[in-house]
């Protein structure tokens, strides 16, 4: 997710902003790894993440056209997603697209945040979450206050709890045959005739 950075933030404004949002959501922070065979989720505490170490910086000039700016954006995040790596709790990675004014072009254009976030922490759902928290941190820290987002209604590991418990119910246990026969069935074709793959 590209997101539009404030004209004139810093690495220290980014770090505390992306810092209060993976403080806030467990999953950020999360390792996956084997135990015995076993996959395993942990979740390591509030603040125990090193946020300086996961922003990677690459700078472009100001006057950059949005075609050299999507090249430059493109070899920064093909580089911050190898670096993704969740037995070792790198689950996010933040891209800092750092314009640099020049005598034509004045420093008024704006960065840009690249996050990169492994699919294992979040999907479409999550960012309509994760965008606004990213916004409300920035907010509360360009007024001077130290952010503070809302703490989640309900953890990740309650939510996977219940939709375990959820699957076991009489009402979705039911539903097998149904599922079954969907997952049997061909898809159907998009248009009257099957699609030319040239």
């Amino acid at each position: 997710m590209a997101l539009e950075l404030p004209v004139g933030i810093d690495r220290a404004g980014i770090a505390a902003t992306v810092g209060a949002v993976v403080d806030r959501h467990d999953m950020l922070r999360s390792r996956l790894h084997r135990v015995d065979g076993r996959w395993v989720v942990d979740t390591a505490p509030v603040g125990a993440v090193d946020i300086d170490a996961l922003i990677d910086h690459s700078t472009f000039d100001a006057s950059a056209t949005d075609a050299e700016l999507v090249e430059i954006a493109s070899a920064a995040l093909d580089a911050s997603l190898d670096r993704l790596d969740p037995a070792t709790g790198v689950v996010v990675r933040f891209v800092w697209l750092e314009p640099i004014a020049s005598a034509s072009v004045p420093g008024t254009r704006a960065g840009r945040l690249i996050v990169v976030a492994h699919h294992l922490v979040v999907d479409g759902v999550s960012w309509r979450i994760l965008v606004p928290d990213f916004v409300a941190a920035w907010g509360q820290l360009s007024a001077g206050q130290t952010p503070e987002l809302v703490a989640p209604a309900t953890s990740m590991r309650a939510w996977a709890h219940a939709l375990s418990d959820e699957a076991r119910t009489p009402e979705r246990t039911a539903e097998l045959d149904f599922w079954r026969e969907v997952v049997a069935t061909p898809d159907p074709l998009l248009t009257e005739r099957p699609m030319d793959p040239a």
